[in-house]
């Protein structure tokens, strides 16, 4: 019985001797991604159809939002900015460990 394990960008194992090394999630988020629309006009809002001409400003889901709609959560944004900051500062994090002082 030959069972290939393979080892997804999750560091999930899946066993099911598929070759493109990923776990359910991570094709759903791959076809989130390719169904993900690209907007034509950057002169206007992705959200309200606003005309923002230079003012606009560029979110990570790469769309541009006027001001009113520029905050993730204003035009639903679907990137989880807490988990990408949370993984950023447990990498950048520093443990401190200090060595006893050597009573005189």
């Amino acid at each position: 019985m030959n069972i290939s394990i393979n080892k997804c960008k999750c560091n999930f194992f899946n066993s099911n001797g598929d070759n493109d090394r990923s776990c359910q999630l991570c094709q759903k988020n791959d076809l989130e991604l390719e169904k993900q629309e690209i907007q034509k006009n950057i002169n206007r809002c992705w959200q309200c159809r606003k005309k923002i001409g230079l003012t606009g400003i560029k979110c990570r889901c790469n769309y541009y939002f006027c001001s009113s709609h520029r905050y993730p959560e204003e035009h639903k944004c679907k990137i989880d900015y807490k988990k990408i900051n949370k993984d950023i500062l447990r990498k950048n994090i520093i443990k401190c460990q200090f060595s006893k002082i050597n009573k005189i």
